[in-house]
């Protein structure tokens, strides 16, 4: 399964639909989030720490790529690198432009 996501500017729900799928998908392979913000001053990245726990949790995910999101940032980069590289089955992580408050 391939999941991909762009210009998904929803607000928290709609993000928080799509870690709730993701825990229950089997078969994922392949996310990419492109063009995604949460918005807020927080709560893009409170779900970015979410999505990264949820993402560690899972054993089949081989790609992952975050481009243009507010998920990651000062607050929680550090939280998220950690879930990340507990992705035993991810092969590849790419990640452009970030898009986040201070």
């Amino acid at each position: 399964e391939i999941l991909e996501i762009t210009f998904g500017h929803y607000g928290s729900p709609f993000l928080k639909a799509v870690i709730d799928w993701i825990e229950r998908s089997t078969n994922l392979k392949s996310l990419h989030i492109r063009n995604t913000c949460v918005g807020g001053k927080n709560k893009g990245q409170d779900a970015g720490i979410r999505l990264a726990k949820t993402l560690a949790a899972k054993k089949t995910i081989e790609y992952l790529r975050l481009d243009g999101t507010d998920l990651i940032g000062s607050r929680n980069v550090d939280e998220c690198l950690e879930a990340f590289g507990n992705m035993t089955s991810l092969k590849k992580c790419c990640e452009e432009e970030i898009r986040y408050w201070e």
